[in-house]
């Protein structure tokens, strides 16, 4: 029984973490979209 709890424990963990690189890789992203059309937008060539 308890074995099951810390399985289930373990779970959530991981999937708290890769929930937290999720976000960071969406922020990350939206981030260097903006920076490139700010980029194309401010050409000054």
């Amino acid at each position: 029984m308890r074995e099951g709890s810390t399985a289930g424990g373990r779970i959530v963990h991981v999937v708290l973490f890769f929930e937290i690189l999720l976000v960071l890789a969406a922020v990350l992203i939206t981030w260097f979209a903006v920076y490139v059309l700010y980029r194309l937008v401010t050409d000054e060539s």
